[in-house]
């Protein structure tokens, strides 16, 4: 992951694209901070103006789009 300039993320010397900015937004973090996070904790930090249940659903659609890029690049 090389974050300096504009985001790019690669694989096995292969690009993993990915469109939306609150995926790679969330990669990045992931990725920079190791610590381990809840649901909750993560949901609340990307999208604390959705109740708790439409943040649970976006932060499910972003994990699943991290594990398209990634299979995708693998293949």
């Amino acid at each position: 992951m090389y974050l300096l300039g504009p985001p790019k993320l690669e694989l096995n010397n292969s690009p993993v694209i990915i469109d939306r900015r609150k995926t790679l937004a969330l990669l990045a973090y992931l990725a920079v901070d190791r610590w381990q996070y809840h649901r909750d904790q993560i949901s609340a930090l990307f999208w604390p103006e959705y109740a708790q249940s439409k943040a649970f659903s976006n932060l499910r659609h972003v994990l699943w789009e991290v594990r398209q890029a990634i299979g995708k690049a693998v293949s």
